[in-house]
């Protein structure tokens, strides 16, 4: 999966990932996380990441992003997305679909995902939504049902809380289907001015049978993961 993190997602692409236009054209990042996790499983042992993108969007709907990841605590990684958007508002919904393409150079290995998010605001204080991913390589789904509650405390400091479901059918591990984790996590931007954001993000997921059984597989115990992201975002 498109592994940017709620940090990145929520200092960069919230007005995309909303249906709407960008208030400025292009946006900026610049972020580490203290573990980099997807799909609930801790993907280098521990090891921290750094990621910086940026993304722009245009009135019709669309929007492109580029990511890009490096870690070399424990062992050579990186991770590169290029990501083409459509974005619509349709009554109270925000519907999207995209498609990125990964490259994983140390690694010399590729993927290509095609992504649809629906998420309903209608309501004042929460975000119901659900994202569904399908990965070329891995030829499976993965599915996340997530609830979203945010929080404007003042005009410069924002905070959000999240929960979220998901669901693995042969996107993260071929051998089992069904709950894969579920994740909480809360995090907050602080607008320096117009142009500069500061942001932190927590984030704690818990393993649910398909990462029990896949561990099972192979000798050992699932581990529940936390993870930690500091950030600062730019707008041009």
């Amino acid at each position: 999966m498109n592994k940017r993190n709620i940090l990145a997602l929520s200092l960069v692409t919230a007005a995309i990932f909303s249906g709407s236009v960008m208030a400025a054209e292009i946006e900026g990042y610049l972020s580490y996380d203290s573990d980099y996790v997807s799909e609930g499983r801790s993907n280098l042992d521990g090891a921290g990441i750094t990621w910086a993108g940026a993304a722009v969007g245009f009135d019709n709907g669309i929007a492109l992003a580029v990511d890009y990841g490096y870690s070399d605590e424990k062992a050579d990684y990186d991770e590169l997305g290029l990501t083409l958007e459509y974005g619509v508002s349709v009554a109270d919904f925000a519907i999207s679909a995209a498609y990125t393409r990964l490259e994983m150079f140390e690694d010399d290995e590729h993927d290509n995902e095609i992504a649809v998010a629906v998420a309903y605001e209608g309501l004042e204080y929460l975000i119901p939504s659900v994202d569904a991913v399908y990965s070329t390589e891995a030829n499976g789904q993965f599915v996340e049902f997530g609830l979203t509650a945010p929080y404007d405390i003042n005009e410069r400091l924002s905070v959000e809380a999240y929960a979220v479901a998901a669901f693995d059918f042969g996107y993260a591990t071929a051998a089992n289907d069904g709950y894969n984790h579920t994740t909480l996590g809360v995090a907050a931007s602080y607008a320096i001015n117009d142009q500069f954001a500061l942001g932190l993000g927590y984030s704690y997921h818990i393993a649910g049978s398909d990462i029990d059984d896949e561990m099972a597989a192979e000798g050992e115990s699932a581990d529940n993961e936390s993870l930690l992201s500091v950030g600062i975002s730019v707008a041009f």
